[in-house]
């Protein structure tokens, strides 16, 4: 036993686990009488909207990829409907970049991955068995000399170079001359406002090969927005400057004569058109432009489009959504960001309606974006409401304005049950701000619990606010809006928790540069007033890898200190246990979520930039309310540490590795019947695979032993 604890010292860096998450959707909520079967989600911003086989069943399911957040959604064909399985997003590439294309590049049946690079096109060969998840491959381009090249390359008028793409374009991938392999229509990276065609010629569907054909297809130039220029002229621009956003492609024959048309759109501008060809695919012709599908099908900015099977009738429909990294208008409705437009032709030759829906978002909690959510028993009935602060909408006054969402929780503190009951709670869009991020705490020092928020003005000056309640309990809030004198940059964040222990609520800003600053109340009573104390709270100083962290403080395990949840724009969390008793948060846990189909624990991105609360379940159980700049949230429940210690398989050969599973870091120990100590590790929580000493037949015992608990089982060894 003495040699077993000094082993157990020796581990270097060795912490127990504290936090074990896994996603739910359980929660029920809905929309006045409407459920909402998809409610936690995560929202939607601009989607590009893909179909692969994701758990190997012989159904195509849903893959999205919003480039505001740099997120996959993945959603699983079930009965006809979509159901959202966040566990197939890990198996996608971690360095996706600007837009996520799925097409088969060497006919294999299996959908591969083209992905934006800062030097052109990326491709990921699927490389998935029947027997495993997601795999993925990235495919080097042969090159002149017996190189390789990371990108698309395609022999140009002057050899080998990259197709190369500005960050916003979105260009068209598929066969476009019935060959049955790719083609390649994008912008002219030069900023001609033409479009270039580069031809697959490869013999070799495994190898592509691609040669730019023309640089000036159809005849097409785009001069701005709603103008273009035809059979090769030049724009009439009368002095300014060719519009230089991002433009989206897709060739699809709409009139099925045989020439591929194009549907094309451009950053900053409010139409997609359709251009018909007169001409062949390789010779194309255009003379008109046409908004399409129809006028006012948009309902904002750069619409972009794709062509999937949505309802499950065989045949492929139109798909709208928007292909912004971030809002740079007030029009844009980030809560309906997805329509089908359903297709009542075929799909060699479409007829689309002219009255679309959303798809998804409508069975989902979609504010339209940054979803910044708080709990607070605002009608004094024993359980938590939830609030939801949302960025903003454009207003029948004119105004671009935020509002506060409730949910009033119509179930109980053990079984919660979310109902929207109201928008625009205590009218706060009167008040002309928007980038609402709301809190409930007693800033006032009196006992009871107040709103506070930051907001941006129609200035642009983000500033701390709170309305003061006037009941003791339930919320009753007074008609005055107080400015505090802290300001904040736009996308910054701060959060109200005493951090000191003297009663007064301090303040934790997460700056854009990366840092945590610590500013302390040196107020009293109901004039709250800070100071800044640390500008690198924790060690948390400015770094090049994390920008305007958002923070939570809360009792989020079973000790009697609060914890610090810490996120950045990347969407993962990371909790520092008992972070008033730390020096330095490098001690934070970051592999939080279980994944059911890995049995591993991962981080993963829950929406680009997110902002984290708690629910304390009257079981003892807390949840993790996860709001996210795609306008939703996610729900994250912490996993409980009893009898979780699963060994298998069991009996085992004595050649074979035994897999054990967990819900936190801890040791193991392999005792004889006897009591005799055989072997120690130490394991990691999620799935670990161990090889065992050379044993002999017989029964053994396997103890574990993490956060004080202490579980056995009996193992089973045989020839």
């Amino acid at each position: 036993m003495i040699r077993l604890l000094l082993f157990l010292i020796l581990l270097p860096g060795f912490v127990f686990s504290q936090f074990a998450y896994e996603v739910i959707n359980t929660i029920p909520a809905r929309n006045a009488s409407t459920a909402l079967s998809q409610a936690w989600a995560g929202g939607l911003n601009g989607v590009q909207v893909n179909k692969m086989d994701l758990n190997n069943d012989a159904q195509e399911d849903l893959v999205l990829f919003d480039r505001s957040a740099n997120k996959v959604l993945t959603y699983l064909s079930v009965n006809n409907d979509f159901t959202y399985s966040p566990e197939y997003e890990t198996f996608f590439p971690t360095d996706l970049n600007n837009f996520l294309l799925l097409r088969d590049y060497d006919g294999d049946g299996r959908k591969d991955i083209f992905t934006g690079n800062p030097f052109g096109i990326k491709v990921y060969k699927n490389t998935t068995s029947s027997t495993e998840f997601l795999a993925w491959e990235h495919y080097r381009f042969p090159t002149p000399g017996g190189g390789a090249s990371d990108v698309i390359i395609t022999t140009g008028f002057s050899g080998k170079i990259n197709i190369q793409l500005q960050a916003d374009d979105l260009p068209s991938i598929m066969d476009m001359d019935g060959d049955g392999d790719l083609d390649i229509l994008c912008m002219d990276f030069s900023g001609s406002g033409q479009i270039e065609y580069h031809k697959n010629v490869s013999t070799n569907s495994s190898t592509p090969d691609y040669i730019r054909i023309t640089e000036e297809w159809g005849g097409l130039r785009e001069c701005g927005c709603g103008e273009f220029a035809f059979t090769n002229e030049s724009c009439n621009t009368s002095g300014r400057t060719h519009h230089a956003g991002g433009k989206f492609l897709l060739a699809l024959d709409v009139d099925a004569n045989g020439a591929t048309d194009l549907l094309f759109s451009e950053s900053g501008c409010d139409s997609l058109y359709l251009f018909t060809n007169d001409g062949t695919t390789e010779n194309a012709v255009f003379s008109t432009a046409t908004v399409f599908p129809s006028k006012n099908a948009s309902k904002g900015l750069y619409p972009t489009a794709f062509y999937e099977d949505v309802d499950f009738d065989n045949t492929k429909d139109l798909l709208l959504s928007y292909g912004v990294f971030e809002r740079t208008d007030e029009v844009t409705d980030f809560s309906q960001s997805l329509q089908f437009f359903k297709n009542n032709g075929t799909t060699t030759q479409p007829l689309f309606s002219t009255n679309p829906f959303p798809l998804l978002q409508s069975s989902m909690i979609d504010v339209g974006e940054n979803a910044v959510p708080a709990f607070f028993d605002f009608d004094k009935d024993g359980d938590e409401d939830l609030f939801i602060g949302s960025f903003g909408k454009l207003r029948s006054s004119g105004n671009f304005s935020s509002s506060l969402f409730l949910f009033e929780n119509k179930g109980t503190q053990a079984e919660p049950l979310f109902e929207l009951i109201n928008e625009d709670y205590a009218n706060l869009s009167d008040l002309n701000l928007y980038n609402l991020k709301p809190q409930f705490i007693d800033v006032s020092s009196d006992g009871k619990t107040d709103l506070v928020f930051t907001a941006t003005n129609q200035s642009g000056s983000t500033t701390l606010y709170y309305i003061t309640n006037t009941t003791q309990s339930g919320l009753q809030l007074e008609a005055i809006v107080n400015p505090t004198d802290i300001t904040i940059l736009f996308h910054e964040n701060i959060h109200l928790t005493d951090v000191n222990n003297d009663g007064l609520v301090d303040l934790l800003i997460g700056k854009a540069d990366g840092a945590v600053e610590y500013w302390r109340n040196t107020g009293s009573g109901n004039s709250p007033a800070w100071q800044l104390e640390d500008n690198a709270f924790l060690g948390l100083g400015a770094s090049t890898l994390r920008q305007n962290p958002s923070l939570f403080t809360g009792f989020l395990n079973d000790t009697n200190e609060p914890d610090l949840v810490l996120t950045d724009q990347h969407g993962v969390l990371r909790i520092l246990s008992d972070f008033n008793l730390q020096e330095e948060f490098s001690n934070a846990e970051e592999e939080l979520l279980y994944n059911p189909l890995s049995k591993q624990f991962e981080n993963r991105n829950l929406g680009g930039r997110i902002w984290v609360t708690s629910y304390s379940h009257s079981s003892g159980n807390t949840s993790l309310f996860v709001g996210n700049m795609l306008g939703g949230l996610q729900v994250l429940t912490s996993l409980r540490n009893e009898n979780t210690f699963e060994v298998y398989p069991n009996p085992l050969t004595i050649t074979q590795p035994l897999t054990i599973e967990t819900l936190s870091a801890g040791t193991i120990q392999l005792f004889s019947t006897t009591g005799q100590l055989l072997n120690h590790f130490a394991i990691a929580k999620g799935m670990t695979k161990l090889s065992l000493p050379i044993l002999q037949s017989g029964v053994y015992l396997l103890r574990f032993s993490s956060n004080g608990a202490t579980l056995t089982r009996r193992l089973v060894i045989y020839q």
